[in-house]
């Protein structure tokens, strides 16, 4: 176990850690979340040994190996990527040269039995270590990391200096997954990655046998991997038992039960006040009064609640109607170069599409979505876009679409309407700017900022065909809530690329997967592309004859158009769909239940499992080893039955969630 006990941090005159008490067992699963510059990097680096903190105690198992991963800053060279990652296995390297040591040393004729056994068992504890670690394959291993992160071909062979940030970034994280240690702890892993490369290191982390902390913006990923979540908030830290998903959802009923217990306690003192007042001057009552006087006196004062995180709350404006077919690519060869990024390309998308562009990254997402907004040509082929359609487009990099010598005032004023000028500070407001912010030049704004700007500026025009390109970029997950919520409602049609899998399967009504020259087409978001590609389904793209009225599939696979028949016991298929509702709606309710008496028990334990770690992180209790034992056993036993109810809880919630959709 790795324990940090009563950690202080202070960075210039702000104490970004106040007596922080926090602990990984062994191959945990961690989300560690909170607002930017709330302290989590700092609490990171203290974990791993990076930084030293002012006050306070770090306690690890013996020989328990630690590793971090930074959100920026690495830098390789000299080396290829293969022997640079191979040799970063340096205890590997160790255990062999040892091995190779004691081998020697057995061939002596004249050791003793006592000393051959000693070395025989020294070798065999190494032999055991070394195939935990992979040793006997490294080479093949570090091969295998290589491609999951996106190192294709030869480009394992090229120098790491011929790489850029984002590419240095993933070799820094093979070298680490290669050394596989103890505990991980990733700060935003997954910023440099596209989704081929994310979905091959949530497959990694699920089966990694250390502990994992991570911090992200990516709610799919937490989802999916993390068991339990850290939120640094204050200089403290607070524990859920769960998913990002459900720290959500108890953050806020935690929020709610803090600010009625606040209230209560306000109005209590209100009441003691009053009866004060009323009677301070009333002989007969003057012990009663000066009683409640030493109440108040020695009465803790309460503290008011934190607040939920400030989000962004807009909708996008009502568009006009669109022509069947938005836009069409038909011909596209475009190249950079020798490099040839299309080639005859076809490319067409509907009225009320939305099309997620999927593909590693170099395959062509960022040019495709640049050609439809016309901004990149091509050396042949032609770009129709509909009549009527006005397409507003969103950079990768916002800045370059942005007048960085303007304020933010300014970059609205340039563009709102005569009528929209008074309310542009309400407009900001909804996207926190406030107060001097507004006259922040845009030139000093950071990434999150700017993206922000760039969106609220699109209120100001009405477009009915949106082309995003990595639009969550630099947002915060409650950015990225309000931005989806948003774009829920939009009317228009909406072709946009991101990494983010939650983004993409609560917008995506098809898929685009990007390479090779091409661009195939699947119906559905990406967790229904995965689904098809794992039954063996073939990937088909609803095209113009279905506009027509012809009823008719176009299968990419093969390129065969095929008729659909309509089946003539539709009837009966629909009286078995509403007998089947019945059935799933009274399954529904008994889950619902359920799922409130586990959430109600959940919670109990929860406060029982935070009082502990309260009286285990005091001064008295720490110095009490019996007493700091017995706590620890209670903390387990109530560990133990939260997974035990947190496991039916995840199961009953899935049941309930596929119920929805049958």
């Amino acid at each position: 176990m790795l324990v940090l006990e009563d950690i202080w941090v202070t960075l210039g005159a702000r104490d970004v850690l106040k007596g922080a008490f926090w602990h990984i067992g062994a191959g945990e699963r961690v989300g560690l979340v909170g607002v930017n510059g709330a302290g989590k990097t700092t609490l990171l680096n203290v974990a791993a040994g990076k930084l030293a903190p002012d006050k306070g105690r770090i306690h690890k198992k013996k020989g328990w190996r630690i590793g971090l991963l930074p959100q920026r800053g690495l830098v390789h060279g000299g080396y290829s990527v293969i022997e640079e990652v191979v040799g970063s296995a340096s205890e590997i390297g160790r255990i062999g040269n040892r091995l190779a040591e004691i081998a020697s040393y057995l061939e002596d004729v004249g050791l003793s039995g006592e000393q051959r056994r000693i070395l025989l068992d020294e070798y065999g504890e190494l032999e055991a270590r070394l195939s935990l670690l992979g040793g006997y394959d490294i080479e093949s291993k570090a091969e295998s990391v290589l491609e999951g992160l996106g190192f294709t071909g030869d480009s394992k062979h090229r120098p790491c200096s011929e790489f850029s940030g984002g590419w240095q970034m993933r070799i820094g994280l093979a070298k680490l997954l290669l050394q596989s240690p103890d505990v991980l702890l990733l700060d935003e892993p997954t910023n440099h990655l596209d989704l081929y490369s994310r979905d091959y290191l949530e497959e990694f982390l699920d089966s990694y046998k250390g502990a994992v902390v991570l911090v992200s913006h990516d709610r799919y990923f937490l989802d999916v991997l993390v068991k339990r979540v850290t939120e640094v908030e204050g200089g403290r830290l607070n524990e859920f038992k769960g998913d990002y998903t459900y720290y959500e959802k108890e953050k806020r009923e935690r929020i709610s039960r803090a600010r009625a217990n606040y209230e209560r306690k306000l109005e209590e003192i209100e009441k003691h006040k009053r009866f004060i007042e009323k009677f301070k001057y009333n002989a007969s009552r003057s012990s009663q009064v000066q009683s409640r006087v030493k109440y108040l006196e020695k009465m803790e004062k309460p503290e008011p609640p934190s607040k939920l995180p400030k989000v962004i709350r807009f909708n996008l404006p009502g568009t006009r109607r669109c022509p069947a077919i938005v836009a069409r690519l038909k011909g596209i060869t475009k190249c950079y170069g020798e490099n040839t990024v299309f080639e005859d390309m076809d490319f067409i998308v509907e009225r009320k599409d939305r099309i997620a562009l999927l593909g590693r990254n170099g395959a062509g997402k960022t040019t495709l979505i640049k050609m439809l907004a016309g901004k990149e040509t091509f050396q042949s082929g032609q770009r129709h876009l509909g009549k009527g359609v006005t397409p507003d487009y969103l950079a990768q990099d916002v800045s370059s679409v942005l007048d960085r010598s303007k304020t933010v005032i300014g970059v609205l004023l340039d563009m709102a309407p005569y009528d929209l000028v008074p309310r542009l500070r309400d407009l900001l407001g909804a996207f926190l700017f406030t107060g001097d912010d507004i006259e922040k030049p845009v030139s000093g704004l950071s990434g999150g900022e700017l993206t922000r700007l760039a969106i609220a500026s699109m209120l100001l025009r009405q477009s009915n065909f949106l082309l995003l390109d990595e639009p969550t970029n630099h947002l915060d997950l409650a950015s990225k809530e309000a931005l989806m919520k948003a774009l829920d409602t939009y009317d228009g049609t909406l072709v946009f690329v991101s990494h983010d899998r939650y983004f993409i399967d609560r917008l995506a009504t098809k898929v685009a997967e990007v390479g090779q020259g091409g661009v195939k087409m699947h119906l559905g978001n990406y967790s229904d592309l995965l689904s098809g590609k794992k039954e063996g389904f073939a990937s088909v793209y609803r095209g113009s004859d279905n506009i027509a009225g012809e009823g008719r599939i176009y299968d990419l696979e093969d390129g065969k158009k095929q008729s659909v028949s309509v089946d003539s016991t539709a009837k009966q298929k629909r009286i078995a769909a509403r007998q089947r509702e019945k059935q799933n709606k009274r399954e529904r309710q008994r889950r619902q239940r359920r799922i409130a008496m586990l959430e109600n028990r959940i919670s109990e334990l929860e406060e029982q499992l935070d009082e502990i770690e309260k009286k285990m992180s005091s001064s008295k209790v720490a110095t009490d080893s019996v007493k700091l034992n017995e706590l620890h056993r209670t903390k387990v036993e109530i560990e133990q039955e939260i997974d035990e109810l947190m496991t039916e809880w995840t199961r009953l919630g899935n049941e309930y969630e596929e119920s929805c959709l049958e």
